[in-house]
């Protein structure tokens, strides 16, 4: 059962950050064009950060010392964009910042509970008070899934994994459906980065991406969508296949150009990846169907630990040969194509010419059987 949650993607975003000097940024008079953010925090803390989005990584930009649980910060915006306020290194607060004045609580328990003067920021609120209520129920279905998984109750965990599976649609379906209806909104904009970046669908992407400039949208998060167009550039359909090594199960080093003359499926997977062993079924089957026909398939599995990933080709019967560098996400040939989610497979002929890519169950063998002769 997948598990996509809303704020993975900047699990993955948010880099370590190197320490600012403790050294207040002085307040000064704010200007018209300005953000004059006054705020309480009911912690006890002595430093807070503003951290901004520049869209690669989130970095501190500005610190403000916190007396008797007061702090202020004052900075233009070109635009409206989200901002985290962080402390005590493993907290910060997401608050969608524009030039004016805002004043804003912050709660024992790390919520907002007062903040007024941002527009986009009400906005935001909105959205994420419904997105919480898909979130909250995903978390629910998934702390049910174990209690009966302890059971061993299949008719149950079938019934909850149709429902969080529902429930994650309905979340995507919102979320496409606000992108699409509020096109000049920085707060779209923002939704439209953090939860595409992933998207292997060029199509949408440029069409969503396309909506936001030809409305003078321009946002960081955006940025976040240039970049994975450019990933995806590196796989387009019609380009040769950009050559690569990795060793095998046995330390060999295996070169893509081993398989001129063939159709390989170049299958990016890993054992811990539910939703990619829930795929090998249908991959096996195009194995054995098609391997007469010139076909095979080169799988570069993101795992780390070499045992785990041994036991899951035994597991699956995935005949085929693997490769893999054992360093997971930082896997090279992944990086060197862009890979941001798996299962993703791309599909060449005898030349080396990508013919297709991200084919999923009767879709891959369809194409197959449309396409080798």
């Amino acid at each position: 059962m997948k598990k996509i949650i809303y704020t993975s993607l900047f699990a993955v975003l948010i880099s370590s950050c190197e320490d600012s000097s403790e050294k207040s940024m002085e307040a000064k008079m704010p200007e018209l064009n300005e953000l004059n953010l006054s705020g309480h925090i009911e912690k006890d803390i002595d430093w807070i950060y503003l951290e901004q989005f520049n869209g690669e990584k989130w970095t501190k930009t500005d610190s403000s010392k916190v007396k008797n649980g007061d702090f202020n910060f004052h900075k233009s915006f070109n635009a409206p964009e989200m901002i985290h306020l962080s402390y005590n290194e493993d907290r910060d607060i997401l608050f969608f910042a524009e030039n004016g004045e805002v004043p804003i609580t912050i709660n024992e328990d790390d919520s907002l509970e007062k903040a007024s003067g941002s527009k986009n920021h009400d906005e935001w609120t909105l959205i994420q008070n419904q997105l919480s209520r898909y979130e909250y129920k995903m978390d629910s279905l998934y702390e049910l899934y174990y209690v009966f998984k302890e059971k061993q109750d299949t008719i149950k965990l079938n019934n909850i994994e149709l429902l969080y599976d529902e429930t994650e649609e309905n979340k995507s379906e919102y979320i496409l459906d606000y992108i699409k209806s509020n096109p000049k909104s920085y707060v779209s904009a923002y939704l439209f980065g953090s939860n595409y970046y992933y998207s292997n669908d060029e199509e949408e992407l440029n069409s969503l991406l396309a909506q936001f400039n030809e409305n003078g949208i321009e946002s960081n998060h955006l940025t976040l969508i240039t970049n994975r167009l450019k990933d995806l550039e590196k796989t387009a359909i019609g380009s040769a296949i950009t050559e690569f090594s990795l060793p095998d199960i046995n330390g060999n080093n295996v070169n893509i150009n081993n398989f001129k003359g063939q159709y390989v499926l170049i299958d990016f997977w890993a054992s811990w990846c539910g939703p990619c062993r829930q795929e090998n079924p249908n991959v096996v089957k195009a194995f054995e169907n098609y391997k007469t026909n010139n076909f095979t398939v080169l799988g570069i599995s993101l795992d780390k630990d070499k045992e785990k990933w041994l036991k899951a080709i035994a597991k699956d019967k995935l005949d085929w040969t693997h490769v893999s560098d054992l360093k997971g996400w930082d896997n090279s040939v992944a990086k060197q194509f862009g890979v941001k989610s798996i299962p993703f497979s791309i599909l060449i002929d005898p030349t080396g010419k990508i013919i297709a890519k991200d084919l999923r169950g009767e879709k891959l063998i369809e194409f197959l059987n449309n396409n080798l002769k």
